[in-house]
């Protein structure tokens, strides 16, 4: 794996720019490398954003009203356990989610390699550790009794997974293009 200083200097050269200071020239680091963008039809691509935009604001309040609830369902231990870890997972998806919905049309290699980690494992990750609450909430409804509130909490749980799920088989089905980043440096500010 390359380091961040072999792939700053892998993907960006020095250019001198005219300038007012004593040595009448700055230096400014033009984008060289790849650049990359989701979808050639710029309609769907907006509509892709806004769809898993919208699954990862659903998830988050499916989990937080699953999760907010006061009770003892939610005290057992492998349901705050799966819960918190799922959690954890939760912020990825939406750092990643936020990162793809705001990025421009085009993309540099580091900003793609980050995006698309964290919308490819999170979800995915988030989702798996919701079903494990969801079982784990059936499992503790099954030795306490089960009650309407718990059924309501469980299929939060449920809901909130579904969406995650969603936003990586939406993610994982947009096409990629690579385009050749020498065409377009005057893209970079």
């Amino acid at each position: 794996m390359k380091s961040l200083r072999e792939s700053f200097e892998e993907n960006y050269e020095p250019v001198e720019v005219p300038c007012s200071n004593r040595r009448g020239f700055r230096i400014r680091y033009e984008y060289i490398g790849p650049w990359y963008q989701w979808g050639e039809d710029a309609v769907r691509r907006k509509r892709e954003k806004r769809t898993i935009g919208n699954a990862c604001a659903v998830s988050l309040m499916l989990f937080l009203a699953g999760s907010t609830r006061n009770l003892a369902l939610n005290y057992d231990r492998y349901v705050e356990f799966f819960g918190m870890l799922s959690a954890a997972a939760f912020l990825f998806e939406v750092i990643g989610t936020v990162q793809f919905c705001t990025a421009k049309e085009k993309v540099t290699d580091m900003n793609y390699s980050d995006i698309n980690a964290k919308l490819r494992l999170a979800p995915t990750v988030h989702a798996l550790l919701l079903l494990c609450t969801a079982a784990a909430c059936m499992a503790a409804m099954a030795g306490n009794g089960v009650t309407v509130s718990g059924l309501g909490v469980t299929m939060c749980y449920l809901g909130a997974a579904a969406a995650s799920f969603m936003i990586y088989i939406r993610y994982s089905r947009l096409t990629l293009s690579s385009l050749s980043g020498k065409m377009q440096t005057n893209m970079v500010r």
